[in-house]
């Protein structure tokens, strides 16, 4: 398999890459005390920082993974992953798990998504030490039992059953399934992948992600560089060395435009729109990101055009998502009353049509920019947001010496260069596939109808 898509970054304006959505590693920027790399006594890198303004340190740690999308049988373990760990190493519970780092003012926390799995912790310098303890004993040796499971399984599917009956998700299992066809991302949609997780999948996910050539590590906050290499290295130093590298295809996705209605009858319709960018990595993942703020957002052209066509009720946003090495689809999206449907198609497209031909303007770019600078200075205020930071930069292969000239980058965007990278990046109208979930599909000018979205493949044969 080609290497694993650049990963899990932080978007300044998000948390879904929208990263959900668009997988995008901002920078740092310009700041008395500046990250350095480090080497533990026992080999282990990290970046460090100190910051004695705050009364707290913070380990972060982060490792490329796609074991759920490339492993057969196996896309619900993300699903199930943070709670298996959580329980602890000697299987007391989350409650009980959660109650110690309490007892040690600290908060922990760990996330499995589709491309990497994350954690941190965040305790007083005095128990930092016995807080990472803590989570990284249960990261290397939690054994979750039948009943855990048992719980997990009923809860995930309980909740899927709920989920799959709203417009939007079955709008946007849709539109993934068109677009994407037997891919990993859709074959995480399987009812039954909650079933297939056992016992001896957390020891599974191990032995394929969690060794220290993947991991990456950041520690910053009131602590001083030995103390954290000492924590860090009680931690991770008996991590194996190499785990075998990942496997798998990712497929081609190519979108020529269409509109498919998914008759479903609900008491609101939603509204997708899709296509196939051909954004790179780094830097161009910054532009992007700017882009993006004008489209989407409260006061974004999405949002203003749907709310001047039908009313200010409803509004419309837009997101990015990573769909294999380089490869990301623009994501538009609106909920409206079912007789609304057609007036927010012509919106939505009207206002993506008139951004990607005219740009933004120089007040569009100067309010969002600022923004955007204004919300990554507060991040550096906190250690764990800012170790995230300097992870994401490592997760997506960039140096982490670019984030020093993050500021200046986004501050210094040209309009006319960014205008043209929005024509020459972003999918013109016409090859904008559109998914539409309502009641009727009279009058919307469907190139495809179906009743499931478990059909949606087939359209490409009409």
């Amino acid at each position: 398999m080609p290497a694993a898509p650049e990963c899990c970054t932080r978007a300044l304006a998000v948390a879904a890459f929208a990263l959900a959505a668009l997988h995008a590693a901002p920078g740092i920027a310009d700041t008395p005390a500046r990250f350095e790399a480090v080497k533990t006594p026992k080999g282990l890198s990290f970046y460090y920082r100190k910051n004695a303004s705050t009364p707290f340190a913070a380990i972060n740690f982060g490792m490329r993974d796609v074991y759920a999308l490339v492993t057969p049988g196996k896309e619900g373990f993300n699903a199930f992953g943070s709670a298996l760990v959580m329980q602890g190493a000697d299987g007391a519970g989350q409650t009980e798990f959660l109650e110690r780092l309490k007892d040690l003012t600290a908060g922990a926390s760990i996330s499995f998504g589709p491309f990497s799995t994350q954690g941190n912790v965040r305790a007083p310098t005095s128990t930092i030490a016995p807080a990472m303890s803590l989570l990284a004993s249960a990261l290397k040796n939690a054994q979750p039992g039948d009943k855990l499971l048992a719980r997990l399984k009923q809860r995930a599917s309980g909740g899927e059953a709920q989920s799959v009956t709203r417009a939007e998700t079955i709008a946007e299992r849709a539109g993934l399934r068109f677009a994407l066809g037997d891919h990993p991302i859709t074959r995480g949609y399987d009812p039954a992948r909650f079933e297939r997780i056992g016992r001896d999948d957390l020891d599974a996910w191990r032995k394929a992600v969690l060794d220290r050539s993947r991991l990456r590590l950041a520690a910053s906050g009131r602590i001083t560089k030995g103390e954290a290499a000492r924590i860090i290295d009680d931690a991770f130093a008996d991590l194996p060395a190499q785990a075998p590298p990942f496997s798998g295809d990712w497929p081609a996705v190519e979108l020529d435009g269409g509109t498919i209605v998914v008759e479903v009858d609900t008491p609101q319709s939603a509204v997708l729109m899709l296509g196939l960018t051909t954004i790179g990595a780094g830097r161009e993942v910054e532009s992007a990101i700017v882009a993006n703020g004008v489209l989407s957002g409260s006061g974004g052209r999405l949002w203003q055009g749907v709310r001047a066509s039908i009313g200010s009720t409803y509004g419309a946003s837009s997101s990015f998502t990573l769909v294999g090495p380089g490869k990301r689809l623009v994501t538009m999206r609106a909920a409206v009353a079912n007789p609304q449907v057609a007036a927010t198609v012509e919106a939505m497209r009207g206002a993506y049509a008139k951004w990607r031909q005219e740009g933004v303007t120089a007040a569009e770019l100067k309010a969002t920019t600022t923004r955007m600078v204004t919300d990554f200075r507060s991040t550096l205020d906190e250690p764990s947001r800012a170790n995230g930071l300097v992870i994401a930069m490592q997760l997506a292969s960039r140096s982490v010496d670019e984030i020093y000239s993050y500021e200046s980058r986004i501050a210094g965007l040209d309009r006319a260069a960014l205008n043209t990278f929005i024509a020459d990046k972003f999918p013109p109208p016409e090859k904008l596939v559109t998914v539409i979930v309502t009641p009727r599909a009279d009058g919307l000018g469907a190139t495809c109808t179906i009743r499931l979205a478990e059909e949606a493949p087939t359209c490409r044969r009409k």
